[in-house]
């Protein structure tokens, strides 16, 4: 954690405390004079000239309610701001919901070959963006220890989008030849429009040339 976050959140630790200090101070300050008003007025006929001692105490018995929930959502806020202010995603302090994908590109493809797959980006900001992709290696869904670095164009890689435009984008990926079938997944992050991110799923079936190579094995025998 960096020493910019540490000063930040002790301020905000030392904030919560010097409120915490103030309101224990107003609660005791309040009973004490709730207290004493009711020890001048019970069983005298003393009155207080400016309203009814009955209706001062419910008024401060109120109040000190009504502070309280200050005090709650201050507390509240000052927890949060700390959270905020010293989270990282490197960090594992807290546990942040994990964002969703905003969509997804599925296809199949055999070992060897290729494919190409495209979508269309909208600018929806009111600036220009200069957008850039950047993609993960495909790793095998069943076993994320498997993972092939399958060579991924996007077409075009880098380029600016004016506010309200669409620009197509056209994505081709080769597999190798020598690739354990299953479930791929590559994790597409659009540079320029951050946190925003996509997904890439390809589907890789066996090799149809190394299966008929092993029938052929098996009727030989």
């Amino acid at each position: 954690m960096s020493t910019k976050k540490s000063d930040i959140a002790n301020d905000l630790q030392g904030l919560l405390k010097r409120t915490i200090e103030i309101n224990t101070r107003y609660f005791k300050e309040g009973s004490e004079l709730v207290r004493e008003i009711t020890q001048t007025t019970t069983g005298t006929d003393k009155k207080i000239n400016f309203v009814q001692p009955d209706i001062v105490a419910r008024a401060i018995t109120a109040f000190a309610r009504l502070n309280l929930e200050h005090y709650q959502n201050v507390l509240d806020l000052g927890l949060k701001l700390t959270r905020q202010a010293v989270s990282d995603p490197r960090d594992q302090d807290f546990e942040a919901e994990p964002m969703k994908p905003a969509f997804e590109l599925s296809g199949t493809v055999t070992p060897g070959g290729k494919i190409k797959m495209d979508f269309l980006l909208d600018n929806t900001m009111n600036e220009q963006v200069k957008c850039q992709f950047k993609n993960t290696a495909f790793t095998l869904d069943s076993d994320p220890s498997v993972s092939y670095e399958f060579h991924t164009e996007f077409s075009p890689q880098s380029f600016l989008l004016a506010p309200g435009e669409s620009q197509k984008i056209t994505i081709e990926t080769s597999v190798e030849s020598a690739v354990k079938p299953g479930n791929y997944t590559s994790r597409v992050e659009v540079l320029g429009f951050e946190p925003l991110f996509f997904l890439i799923r390809l589907n890789i079936p066996e090799n149809p040339t190394k299966k008929s190579g092993n029938d052929k094995k098996k009727g030989t025998k």
